[in-house]
């Protein structure tokens, strides 16, 4: 597992971590920081098949991707128009998919590695502004994304680049004002873990919720 992030002032070199851990060993290891290194993590921070880590730090901006067998970063064109908006790579899409609110009009983006182009996949979608969220799923090969400030809205991606709008979530979701949403590798289950400790289970193919502890 890895991080690359901040607290809330990046001008302070102290500040910015890029933070591996080995299950294998169950240790922590402070890595070499990146030169561009860091803001807020948020949803900014994806991981390929192979292992491989795409960052992008702020909106617009150039992503970096980092090589773990070589240990090596390079770049990669940025996108986005909000500054904390949800990255993750989808693996039957060829790349990365970017969910941002964009203050009113929502849109998901794709980055497919082989062309080294942005494309749009939908626009004019409801969600909050900022702080949205993405999450793959590897068992059912689809992708879950939306949230935001003040928002339960809930969008589905496949493997096709469709994308539909699912049922609202029982709770707002998000990075920093929602909750933890994460997939069961096993199951495909979501599962979704809320600041106000409430623990539901989000099967994506029924497009259901339960609520199974607080």
């Amino acid at each position: 597992a890895f991080f690359l992030g901040s607290d809330h002032t990046p001008s302070d070199p102290s500040n910015s971590k890029f933070v591996s851990y080995s299950a294998q060993t169950n240790t922590w290891q402070i890595m070499p920081k990146p030169f561009w290194c860091c803001a807020h993590g948020y949803d900014h921070s994806a991981v390929n098949r192979t292992g491989d880590i795409y960052h992008q730090f702020g909106e617009g901006s150039v992503g970096h991707k980092y090589n773990v067998a070589t240990q090596t970063w390079s770049t990669y064109p940025g996108v986005g128009s909000v500054c904390c908006m949800g990255l993750e790579y989808f693996s039957e899409l060829g790349g990365l998919v970017v969910v941002e609110g964009g203050f009113g009009s929502g849109s998901v983006s794709l980055f497919k590695e082989s062309t080294g182009q942005w494309s749009t996949l939908a626009t004019g979608l409801s969600m909050g502004g900022y702080h949205n969220f993405a999450e793959y799923n590897p068992v059912h090969k689809v992708m879950v994304g939306g949230g935001g400030n003040g928002s339960r809205a809930l969008y589905k991606i496949t493997a096709t680049g469709q994308v539909s709008r699912l049922q609202d979530a029982p709770v707002e979701l998000g990075i920093q004002n929602g909750a933890v949403f994460t997939v069961d590798p096993v199951s495909g289950d979501y599962l979704v873990f809320t600041f106000g400790q409430q623990f539901y289970v989000y099967n994506v193919l029924t497009d259901t919720w339960q609520l199974r502890g607080s």
